[in-house]
């Protein structure tokens, strides 16, 4: 699913803000509530549950608690880069925009919505879109990956990271010399 940008409102935030309706943020809102309790929850009642066997497995049953614990952290961290804009510095916006159309075509990446202000691209294969709006100094970078049901999906940092640094790599090399 591709959302648009309310670029208004990302400027102002400093965050990306999608143009969506109000459902569809409700129950992303209730699965990552959901995910970010329910871990916690499963693993701390373990012992409650099963008495007999927590005194045979202790350190079985603590470290299941802090990994559940370090996953609902994880997802918390994940929510809130989703939502990260990243400054990646160029010339002027006619140039940043023939640069991006450049990274474009030499990733055989799709191009789904070009605006005044913002382009949304699509890379191949995953469920991932990149938001890329112009300002006079730069760009401003985000990318969202999709889970299941079309749900932003908190994971995948690492692929995000690697969209970003092939755009923050082409501007570096491009203007290091200028």
């Amino acid at each position: 699913m591709i959302y648009s940008i309310d670029i208004e409102k990302t400027i102002t935030k400093n965050r990306l803000v999608l143009k969506r309706n109000i459902l569809e943020t409700v129950f992303d809102w209730i699965a990552y509530v959901s995910m970010i309790v329910i871990f916690p929850i499963i693993a701390i009642s373990g012992p409650f549950v099963y008495a007999d066997s927590f005194k045979e497995d202790f350190w079985g049953h603590i470290i299941g608690i802090i990994l559940s614990i370090w996953l609902s952290i994880h997802i918390i961290i994940g929510i809130n880069k989703s939502s990260k804009l990243t400054f990646v510095k160029g010339l002027c916006v006619t140039e940043n925009k023939e640069d991006v159309l450049e990274i474009i075509y030499q990733n055989s990446w799709t191009l789904h919505q070009k605006n005044k202000d913002s382009y949304i691209i699509a890379p191949e294969g995953i469920k991932t879109q990149l938001n890329i709006i112009f300002n006079k100094e730069g760009i401003l970078v985000n990318v969202i990956s999709f889970g299941k049901g079309d749900m932003i999906s908190p994971f995948r940092q690492l692929a995000r990271r690697n969209y970003i640094n092939t755009i923050k790599d082409y501007f570096e090399k491009k203007y290091a010399l200028q």
